[in-house]
This record gives structure tokens, C-alpha cells and sequence, in this order.
């Protein structure tokens, strides 16, 4: 008897913190903060390459140089 009273009290319970729970009060989430920061990033290197066309060089060569050596590290811990 006392699991069906808690059970309904518990029920009860997340129907009444669950009524008052508005959008106002909803935690901000990691994609859309990642997804403001990524989007702003994107944008202000745009911006930087409009006004200095030679950045770009230095932005390729920077990922290209990221990807071998992230390429270099999988293969370091994958070798047998």
C-alpha cells in the first residue's frame, strides 16, 4: 500500500513543479550556446578575411596543420 501512496505522491508532486515550469526558467543549453559561439567565431573571421585577404593563407595553412598533427596523434595511438 505505501508504493502506490508513493508512487501518487511522486506523480502528484511532478505535476505541480511541472505546471509552474515556464521558458523563461529553462536552463540555456550547450548546443545552442556552442552553436552562438561557433556562428560569432565564423562571422568575425569573415569579417577579418574581408578586410585582410592574406589572413586567409594563414587560417588554411593553421587547419591543415591541425589536421596532420590530429591525424599524426590517432595514428600514434592506434599503431600496434
Amino acid at each position: 500500500m505505501t508504493f502506490c501512496q508513493g508512487t501518487f505522491t511522486g506523480a502528484l508532486l511532478f505535476r505541480i513543479t511541472n505546471h509552474s515550469y515556464t521558458t523563461a526558467m529553462r536552463p540555456s543549453s550547450l548546443v545552442g550556446s556552442s552553436l552562438l559561439s561557433s556562428g560569432l567565431l565564423a562571422l568575425l573571421f569573415g569579417i577579418m578575411i574581408l578586410i585582410q585577404p592574406d589572413l586567409i593563407a594563414y587560417i588554411v595553412a593553421t587547419f591543415f596543420i591541425v589536421i596532420g598533427l590530429s591525424l599524426i596523434g590517432t595514428w600514434w595511438k592506434l599503431r600496434p
